[in-house]
């Protein structure tokens, strides 16, 4: 009798049939986005708007561009400790929230495109304005009181910022896509809700810091 051919141990037969093993790729686990290019795009963007802005105003603001110098070359705005403090916290406060939504929005990453556009555009708008209404002296006075401290809390945005994409990003795969890899989605929360809580720590820190500077320098200026 003739011996039966030999199989390997990965083939199964079936009614004579032979079937080998499934040779599909496996599909790849999903990369974790990276946070460590994302403040240096932001801030690119920042310069972007900062330089329209710069040159708006240099071709003519009109009324706006007027109305932002005549604010910050008064000093009475910044003279009070307890009032430049309040609107410092305050202002930092409200663009941490938004900072919060884009977080935990899937289009977060376009809104702090815009915002840091804006926020460059703005500040550039509102420096050549005063040095147009006010000459040197005005703007540096307005270098101290608003470019210093909008700077200072500008990095700890930017810090933000990565982790804030990386949200985003996730909350994005989860709705439009298969789904964030497991575990992401909740280890991302929970990172960018640590960040920014520390980031508001440091914006307070901030703000008390350069209030106080800031009313020291005006009413050395002012005596």
């Amino acid at each position: 009798m003739r011996a039966p051919a030999y199989r390997s141990s990965s083939e199964k037969t079936e009614r004579g049939v032979i079937f080998l093993p499934s040779t599909r790729p496996h599909p790849k686990p999903a990369k974790r986005i990276s946070v460590a290019g994302f403040p240096v795009a932001f801030g690119l963007t920042f310069l972007a708007g900062y330089f329209p802005g710069v040159l708006y105003g240099r071709i003519g603001a009109g009324p706006i561009g007027t109305q932002l110098a005549e604010y910050y070359t008064d000093p009475l705005h910044f003279s009070v400790w307890s009032d430049t403090f309040l609107n410092q916290i305050a202002a930092a406060f409200l663009q941490l929230l938004f900072l919060t939504f884009c977080a935990f929005s899937v289009f977060g990453a376009a809104f702090l495109v815009l915002f840091f556009l804006a926020k460059g555009a703005f500040l550039g708008l509102c420096a050549v304005s005063t040095l147009t209404l006010g000459g040197g002296t005005a703007l540096v006075l307005y270098w101290f009181c608003v470019c210093l401290p909008n700077l200072l809390m500008l990095f700890l945005y930017l810090w933000l910022s990565g982790y804030a994409v990386q949200l985003s990003h996730h909350l994005f795969q989860s709705v439009f896509g298969r789904g964030a890899p497991r575990g992401q989605l909740e280890a991302s929360r929970r990172r960018f809700l640590v960040r920014c809580g520390v980031a508001l720590l440091f914006s307070g820190f901030f703000s008390l810091l350069c209030s106080g500077f800031v009313s020291g320098i005006v009413r050395l200026t002012t005596a």
